[in-house]
């Protein structure tokens, strides 16, 4: 009785462990078949009024850049500025010994005197000559050679009158003033050096930084939209100094006539009055230029749009808690985010990470965006 018994217990531990074991065949089944849920943060499609913005870094560049060099030989005596000094047009720079062209205008002068004297006297020679020839009292021959060197005289006097005009040049240039307002920089030839004309040496630079450019880039796709915006008045632009975000207003003032094709980007220029010289040339800036101004725009992070062989797109998560591929044309990238132009609407729920897990239809855990 007691072996009926134990064949039994054993008997019926047997089939409750074929049926467990089924049972967990079955589910682990089911698992494999189902597929694994994707985790992502998402977030909702925002609909608001919003301008575009291009932010790119731009460089400050002088509005205009004069080398000051020598343009006549001589020791340099003194420099009437101090480098890094604010010069205005026509002040005194530097000075070049004047001595030798000083010379040199008094012996002109002295020859000018002394051909004048000379092509006077060949003159009235001339004019007795002429009294004389028609009474038989001097030759054809002696007439025709007077009047040859009164006109050779002639001719060496505004030689000598050239040469002075000339030197008066040449020492004017011994004084060397600023052509333009502007802030130099360090004296690059000292006082007491010798300056000669065919070294072509700088002897300081000028630069003009009010007002003030500065240069920047932007890609060729925005291109239309600047030169839109640029037909009905000139477009502000904010260039932001530094962290603190000190900032200067200006006016784009030139858009390139090329495209550069290594880079696909148009080369812009902006001017800004810099009136409390805030604006250094060399100097990097931030710059903000608004390209278009939209109502009810539709906008979406950045990050939740991906690049494919067929362009934009999207994952979108709809009701059923699964991921769909939604193919987007994104605009202008904003403050906010970037404007999606076609293919999607208000309210839609879009993946803003972990998109490479993804593909049309997975089945996701969303996890709105804080």
């Amino acid at each position: 009785m007691q072996k009926k018994s134990l064949l039994l217990i054993v008997f019926v531990i047997l089939i409750a462990s074929i049926f467990i074991y089924t049972h967990y065949l079955k589910n682990l089944t089911s698992h494999k078949n189902e597929p694994q849920r994707v985790t992502v943060t998402t977030q909702r499609v925002l609909q608001k009024d919003a301008t575009a913005y291009i932010e790119t870094i731009g460089t400050v560049a002088a509005y205009s850049t004069v080398n000051i060099k020598s343009l006549v030989d001589g020791q340099l005596l003194k420099a009437g500025f101090t480098g890094g000094q604010f010069v205005q047009q026509g002040q005194l720079l530097f000075s070049i010994d004047p001595r030798p062209f000083q010379i040199a205008l008094q012996q002109a002068q002295a020859n000018l005197a002394k051909d004048k004297a000379q092509w006077l006297n060949a003159q009235l020679t001339l004019q007795r000559y002429k009294k004389l020839i028609k009474q038989g009292y001097v030759a054809q021959q002696d007439y025709d050679t007077n009047r040859a060197n009164a006109d050779a005289l002639a001719a060496t006097v505004k030689a000598d009158e050239a040469t002075i005009a000339n030197t008066q040049l040449q020492l004017s240039y011994t004084n060397i003033t600023a052509s333009i307002n502007g802030r130099t920089g360090d004296i690059l030839i000292q006082p007491g050096n010798l300056v000669k004309t065919a070294e072509g040496a700088t002897l300081v630079t000028i630069n003009q930084i009010n007002p003030i450019y500065i240069n920047f880039t932007i890609a060729q796709q925005y291109l239309p939209l600047v030169q839109q915006q640029q037909t009905f008045k000139p477009l502000l632009i904010t260039a932001y100094l530094d962290k603190a975000n000190k900032s200067e207003q200006g006016q784009l003032t030139f858009i390139n006539n090329t495209i550069d094709t290594t880079t696909g980007t148009v080369q812009l220029k902006a001017t800004f009055a810099n009136a409390d010289h805030l604006l250094w040339p060399g100097q990097f800036v931030k710059i903000n230029l608004p390209t278009i101004s939209l109502k009810n725009a539709l906008i979406i992070p950045t990050q939740a749009i991906q690049e494919g062989q067929k362009g934009s797109y999207v994952f979108v998560i709809r009701t059923d808690n699964k991921a769909y591929y939604q193919a987007i044309k994104a605009g202008p990238v904003i403050k906010e985010g970037t404007i999606i132009e076609q293919g999607l609407k208000a309210g839609d729920k879009v993946a803003i990470d972990t998109q490479f897990l993804l593909t049309d239809g997975t089945p996701v855990t969303a996890i709105p965006a804080k």
